[in-house]
């Protein structure tokens, strides 16, 4: 019995070494890998910078002269919108020229007794209406 347990404890422990050794193992892959990233990285961003600074850069057009034809692009599409835009609005207003918004009422007296002859004429038909159904029951 005990030359079972001394042998599992020996046996515990070398399984532990062994996932210890594989741990570190896997931690330095992973660190290596991080640090060859990070040397691309450097060595891209190394090349770019001296790509930048190669550049004869007489005026400041010079920069954006490759780029002139996309911004002459882009501002063209700007103004045919605003002008559509326009257009649309014009439209509109001639469309709605002389409407009024029925919500806004200028005299609120007048709109008060014609909401009052309103309810007096519904009141109305609906005592005939209960006339009339009295009259059929009848």
């Amino acid at each position: 019995m005990l030359n079972r347990q001394i042998k599992s404890k020996k046996v515990k422990n070398l399984i532990k070494k062994f996932d210890a050794e594989d741990e570190d193992e896997h931690q330095e892959e992973h660190e290596s890998q991080q640090e060859e990233v990070q040397q691309q990285t450097k060595q891209s961003l190394k090349q770019l910078l001296s790509g930048v600074i190669k550049r004869d850069v007489k005026s400041e057009k010079a920069i954006m002269a490759d780029k002139q034809k996309i911004l002459n692009e882009l501002t063209n599409e700007k103004q045919k919108q605003k002008e559509i835009g326009i257009k649309k609005s014009i439209k509109k207003a001639v469309v709605e020229k002389g409407h009024v918004d029925p919500r806004v009422s200028t005299n609120r007296d007048q709109e008060r007794e014609l909401k009052v002859i309103a309810a007096k004429g519904l009141v109305k038909v609906f005592n005939v209406l209960a006339d009339m159904r009295q009259k059929q029951n009848e």
